[in-house]
């Protein structure tokens, strides 16, 4: 799986079985009894990086002071994205997101409203701020960050506009 997690990384849903194989030093024959089709393997890679932002999530939620969950979730969100570019991918191409749908997104999304709902509560971010409009702006940090930006600076931008007034 690190071969393939580190193909995943790099290029995304662009990853190709050879070289996995080759980085693996197994046989193409070895990686497609694991993973019949190139298709299951991306899926069981974001599979993966949904168990992390998952766990990422969690342990933000479990900071007692709600703004710092928020700013910790943030960071974490764009020093992630910033080493790996084939999340970032996974993130913006509509077609590669549909490996992330389903229950365990539902989930995470749950996880989001609840970070947004105790902020909120402690007036310490926007009102209006929603999960789907926080989960955009972590959208939106994964283009910024395949264009080149640096990812402190953005998720200072960000977190400056979650800031309640």
């Amino acid at each position: 799986m690190s071969a393939a997690r580190t193909a995943f990384a790099a290029h995304g849903t662009e990853l190709e079985i050879r070289s996995v194989a080759a980085d693996a030093g197994v046989g193409v024959g070895t990686v497609f009894r694991n993973f019949p089709t190139k298709q299951q393997l991306v899926e069981a890679m974001a599979r993966e990086w949904a168990a992390e932002r998952d766990e990422a999530l969690l342990r933000c939620l479990s900071v007692g002071d709600p703004w710092e969950a928020v700013v910790g979730h943030v960071r974490w969100c764009g020093e992630i994205m910033s080493r790996e570019p084939g999340l970032r991918r996974l993130l913006t191409d509509v077609s590669a997101k549909a490996h992330l749908a389903g229950e365990t997104d539902a989930a995470f999304v749950e996880g989001l409203a609840e970070l947004i709902v105790r902020a909120q509560g402690a007036r310490v971010l926007r009102p209006g701020v929603t999960a789907a409009g926080y989960y955009g702006l972590l959208v939106g940090l994964a283009v910024a960050l395949s264009a080149g930006s640096d990812w402190r600076t953005m998720t200072d931008v960000i977190i400056s506009g979650l800031r309640a007034p």
